[in-house]
């Protein structure tokens, strides 16, 4: 199932929507850095690998995120044994009846719950509802094929660009309250000439307020790029600062547009959690 048919059964009201096109990130090689990164070395990944005999390496094609008012639901398409999924789920304490197992989760009050929407699709929910699952059974309007054409995208609602908002990584928190005004902000990345290209495009209300968020992103990228080593023991600008330095923002109309090419070695970093 494509990945913008599958993004039709996710709820993504005021959340963070996250897309992964997995299968074009195997076929660009990224895969191999996630390898070796610490999931693959933990022993219950392992332990499910060798029960289930899933491997999201070989066997994931695609995975959809959305998280929003404490509530986090995944969509994952690929190559499922969901017998063998449900036997590892019932050795852990899962509760599987008609192909729909539900679980305590490692969260205090929340229940994992999970199904197969498809043959080839898993659908899970981490929730305090302990069948928040089945919500991955309505569908929403058709989006255009080209809303998830890249091979990694997020979407950002305009709760998290708030000065009190809690849930944004610390490294990204200063750059989301520079788009304070805008609605939403949608950032997509994907290959272009042997290079990984990140795009972001803001939406804001109006003229006005997409002036004023990109007057304060030029800005903010001005200060990183002339940011040099301070006093001893103050660090350079490295990784994602660095990069986010580089960054071109336009406006265009009630929109910002930013673009930034990114090494190959950060976008692994970035996949792998080391960032």
């Amino acid at each position: 199932m494509p990945v913008h048919e599958l993004a039709r059964y996710l709820p993504a009201k005021d959340a963070v929507v996250i897309s992964i096109d997995v299968k074009s990130l195997r076929s660009a090689g990224l895969l191999e850095a996630l390898a070796g990164s610490r999931v693959t070395e933990e022993a219950d990944y392992r332990s499910f690998v060798d029960i289930t005999g899933f491997d999201y390496r070989t066997d994931l094609d695609a995975l959809l995120y959305s998280s929003s008012n404490g509530n986090i639901y995944l969509l994952a398409s690929g190559r499922f044994d969901w017998n063998a999924i449900t036997s590892y789920a019932s050795g852990q304490g899962a509760s599987c009846r008609y192909a729909f197992c539900r679980m305590r989760s490692s969260q205090a009050g929340k229940w994992l719950s999970f199904f197969p929407l498809r043959s080839n699709v898993v659908g899970f929910a981490v929730s305090s509802d302990e069948l928040a699952a089945l919500e991955l059974q309505k569908q929403s309007d058709p989006l255009p094929a080209g809303a998830f054409a890249d091979q990694a995208s997020i979407a950002v609602p305009a709760r998290l660009f708030k000065a009190d908002a809690t849930d944004v990584p610390a490294s990204l928190s200063p750059w989301f309250k520079l788009l304070a005004g805008a609605q939403s902000a949608r950032f997509a990345m994907g290959m272009r000439n042997g290079d990984f290209e990140i795009k972001m495009r803001v939406e804001c209300p109006s003229a006005q307020s997409s002036a004023s968020v990109a007057q304060r992103l030029n800005e903010g990228l001005r200060q990183l790029r002339e940011a040099s080593p301070g006093p001893e023991g103050d660090a350079p600008v490295t990784g994602l600062p660095l990069m986010l330095s580089r960054g071109d923002v336009k406006q265009e109309d009630r929109a910002v547009v930013a673009t930034w090419s990114v090494n190959q070695g950060l976008v692994e970093s970035l996949l792998s959690g080391r960032i």
